[in-house]
């Protein structure tokens, strides 16, 4: 009797064993099966710089925003002066958000800003326009006037969360945007702005506008001298990380270039702003970097018209078929694995049959 009740247990014991190497190769094969999906679903979030909201001379405006635990959408809003514009901001993020816009014009808030510097900046400097707080799931509306802008190119206001560390988040995420403002009378202008920094970057070093407007970039410049030198070619191969932007450009700002360019300023004012020349540009990505030796390539961004930017590629290079193939041939190892252990109970359901008939 007890030698039929260890057979019955061995035959459970070696069912079960290999029933579990099995399912454990079966979930490896599933788990790199998942991977292409898993990276795309579980990846840190890309935040693109947002899309534009543009707007004809009227004599009122509207302008829908929305605030999610992602930032804000769309990031860059174009009204013209003096009419009134009517703002309908919305938040989906979990938690209550706050709408602030910059008293000052042209001016962009440096990101390494510590929640506390923010708030004491804001404080005074951010009750012109809107300071609100806006609680998750509810609607803030506000109507505003902007003062005419003195240049032809209009002015741009910043707007931000003062929400601690979600404005240090960017570029994972981005709770800040502009608003350009432009004249009432004359070419619609749509400003954009990008910081050259001491630390020898653009930032954002990824700018979107629409195409077919006219657009000026404002370069606000941290000290150096730098240029902002956008190619005037879309999608340009010949631009790599090992090209010398002197020769395939100019050897400096203002000048004659051997290969064509939108842009071609100089950037030299302390703390200043720099805007370009108004210039129109087809839908396309077009390469900008600054000429100054020494500079590229770490000084290289791109300026997205009429396109969405794409996320950076960080999966894994699993084909979504390969991964489906190692998704079905887990999934038949793991009915195997099943199918084994359904087989070793029907052993040692013999097994006791046999020594229930031997007693």
């Amino acid at each position: 009797m007890r030698r039929t009740t260890f057979g019955v247990r061995r035959a459970r014991l070696r069912s079960h064993r290999g029933a579990v190497s099995v399912l454990v190769i079966g979930s490896l094969l599933v788990g790199v099966g998942l991977l292409p999906f898993a990276a795309h679903f579980g990846a840190v979030p890309y935040t693109s710089p947002g899309g534009y909201h543009l707007l004809r001379a009227s004599s009122s405006q509207s302008v829908n925003l929305t605030v999610s635990d992602q930032g804000y959408a769309p990031t860059n809003v174009a009204v013209n002066a003096t009419a009134n514009v009517t703002f309908h901001v919305r938040n989906t993020a979990s938690e209550a958000q706050t709408f602030t816009i910059v008293d000052r014009n042209d001016t962009m808030l440096p990101f390494n800003d510590t929640p506390a510097q923010l708030n004491k900046y804001c404080w005074a400097n951010c009750t012109r326009f809107a300071n609100a707080t806006i609680p998750s799931g509810t609607w803030y509306n506000a109507s505003l006037t902007f003062p005419k802008p003195t240049t032809p190119a209009g002015v741009t206001y910043e707007f931000l969360s003062l929400v601690p560390d979600e404005y240090q988040s960017y570029p994972n995420f981005q709770f800040w945007g502009t608003i350009t403002v432009n004249p009432t009378t004359g070419p619609f202008f749509v400003k954009i702005f990008v910081n050259a920094t001491n630390a020898l970057t653009f930032v954002p070093d990824i700018l979107t506008a629409p195409s077919h407007v006219p657009i000026v970039v404002d370069v606000l410049d941290g000290g150096l001298p730098h240029t902002f030198t956008l190619d005037a070619l879309s999608n340009d191969t010949g631009l790599t990380s090992g090209t010398s932007v002197g020769t395939y450009f100019a050897s400096g700002c203002g000048l004659t270039t051997a290969h064509a360019t939108l842009v071609n300023s100089c950037v030299n004012t302390l703390n200043g702003d720099n805007p370009t020349d108004p210039f129109v540009a087809q839908a396309g990505v077009y390469s900008f970097v600054c000429l100054v030796p020494g500079h590229f390539p770490s000084m290289w961004g791109h300026l997205y018209v009429g396109i969405t930017p794409q996320p950076p590629s960080s999966v894994p290079q699993i084909t979504g078929v390969i991964g489906y193939g190692y998704l079905a041939l887990g999934a038949i190892v793991i009915v195997g694995a099943a199918f084994l252990v359904l087989m070793g109970q029907n052993e040692a359901t013999r097994a006791a049959a046999a020594a229930s008939h031997e007693h």
